[in-house]
């Protein structure tokens, strides 16, 4: 399939996702030159122009996520990307690498790699913010209890595991970290500083992963 068609179908599919979740109503009223940027753009991008407006509200609020993450993990994460360039030479519009038995174990090596080259020295040992984690009273309604989060700090292999399962579980339903996020929002400020963090972490979370399921979902083989 050539890349124009390609583009097309991503188009295509993407606007009929959209338009699905059209659900709420706003008028407003912008600038003429506004106007006609969005106008401008919208024309370049062949979306309408209420799509064009969705698009760049998204697409704001995704670098505003970004952001809020920690800067050596977006340096990492641009690292990891340049990996990939340097391990697929001929990358293709809709980027297939992770359906490469090869080229995936390779990237997977390679991230292990380039890890190792910044492992900090001195001892390990449990960082204090994941003893009080471990230490904290149990609260209602909020797993895991005392008993497993003992088991998740014995060792980092152990909590490897946990945060491995906790991140696809995360990315297979996403909705649950949304319903989680919106059940605990009102006890912000009010229950301790490791779950006033981890509302904020899952509504960033809530987002990242509908999108990330999209782009793994893109380009998959039948």
């Amino acid at each position: 399939m050539k890349r124009d068609a390609i583009t097309e179908v991503l188009k295509r599919k993407c606007s009929a996702r959209v338009r699905a979740r059209l659900t709420a109503v706003m008028s407003l009223r912008m600038p003429q030159d506004l106007r006609d940027q969005l106008e401008k753009a919208r024309q370049a991008s062949g979306r309408t122009l209420s799509q064009e407006l969705l698009w760049r509200a998204k697409m704001s609020f995704d670098r505003d996520r970004h952001l809020s993450r920690d800067r050596a993990l977006r340096a990492f994460c641009f690292l990891f990307s340049e990996l990939i360039q340097a391990i697929c030479i001929n990358a293709k519009p809709v980027s297939d690498w992770r359906f490469d038995p090869w080229l995936f174990q390779t990237f997977k090596l390679a991230v292990v790699k380039l890890l190792d080259r910044f492992q900090p020295a001195g001892k390990i040992k449990l960082p204090e913010p994941w003893q009080f984690f471990r230490e904290m009273p149990d609260v209602e309604g909020y797993p895991p209890n005392k008993k497993v989060r003992e088991q998740i700090t014995q060792s980092p292999e152990a909590m490897a595991d946990c945060a491995v399962h906790k991140v696809l579980s995360d990315f297979a339903d996403p909705r649950r970290v949304g319903r989680l996020h919106k059940s605990l929002k009102g006890s912000e400020g009010r229950i301790d500083p490791v779950l006033d963090y981890l509302i904020k972490e899952w509504g960033t979370t809530y987002y990242g992963m509908t999108d990330a399921q999209q782009d793994l979902a893109r380009g998959r083989k039948s």
